[in-house]
């Protein structure tokens, strides 16, 4: 929690949690976010948003309730096997998403998923 700020450029206030109605998390050009464990965030009406240069490697469960948006130039890095669902609450998936045509996801993990990819956009394969 140390780590958010309601100032962007550091300082403010950090939130006492990630599930109060109405909050935006933005992860900013330039930094990096990797969970260290299940990660819980928002609730009706919360965002969560990845600007142009923010990278979000989700190496465990992210459990959102709320929107999900990724501008140009942001990556997601889908990479835990928990279950993948469209329900509110149970996944990255679980809101309302936006993604730009300038955005990347990366799926390192798709276990046990009872969602399908999201609709309206092009989805590429990557062999390594």
């Amino acid at each position: 929690m140390s780590n958010w700020n309601s100032n962007r450029s550091g300082g403010g206030t950090t939130p006492a949690g990630f599930i109060t109605p109405g909050d935006i998390f933005i992860i900013q050009g330039g930094h990096v976010i990797t969970t260290t464990q299940a990660w819980t965030i928002g609730a009706a009406g919360s965002s969560l948003i990845i600007e142009n240069g923010g990278y979000l490697h989700g190496a465990h469960a992210i459990l959102l309730t709320g929107s999900f948006q990724m501008n140009d130039g942001s990556v997601y890095n889908h990479d835990n096997t928990a279950s993948v669902s469209s329900a509110a609450g149970a996944s990255i998936f679980g809101g309302s998403e936006s993604f730009s045509a300038g955005s990347t996801i990366e799926i390192r993990n798709w276990v046990n998923s009872s969602t399908t990819l999201p609709s309206g956009v092009d989805w590429y394969r990557d062999w390594e």
